[in-house]
């Protein structure tokens, strides 16, 4: 009787498709970490962004928000205007919003790249 200790391609095929199973896991879990932690980023960006508009605004002998976020270099709240993680520099909106007195205008900072992640800054008037 022979000792066969070399092992069939069963065993081979069966063992392949346990570690590609494993790096499946693997590979999406460090995905979501990655999208995860880039959206926590841009959130802490944005506070960062909201506080220095809102500085600006208390400096303004009108109490009025900057249209723009160079305005903050200007005005020596932040040295540059930070980009996201996708490379791409933050965006200040205005949109009217409805509201029961009418429509008012607010101002919005975001990310308008991949996901839009983007925080109220306040009414512009």
């Amino acid at each position: 009787m022979l000792n066969n200790k070399a092992l069939t391609l069963l065993e081979i095929l069966i063992v392949v498709l346990i570690l590609g199973i494993i790096v499946t896991f693997a590979v999406t879990s460090f995905t979501g970490s990655r999208l995860e932690a880039q959206r926590v980023r841009v959130m802490a960006d944005l506070e960062e962004l909201r506080k220095a508009f809102g500085t600006y605004a208390i400096m303004d002998s009108q109490s009025k928000y900057p249209t723009s976020i160079y305005s903050l270099i200007t005005a020596g709240l932040i040295k540059e205007v930070p980009r996201d993680p996708w490379k791409s520099n933050y965006e200040l909106q205005i949109r009217n919003i409805s509201t029961p007195s009418g429509p008012k205008p607010v101002i919005f900072i975001g990310s308008y790249h991949k996901d839009t992640i983007e925080i109220q800054v306040g009414f512009y008037e």
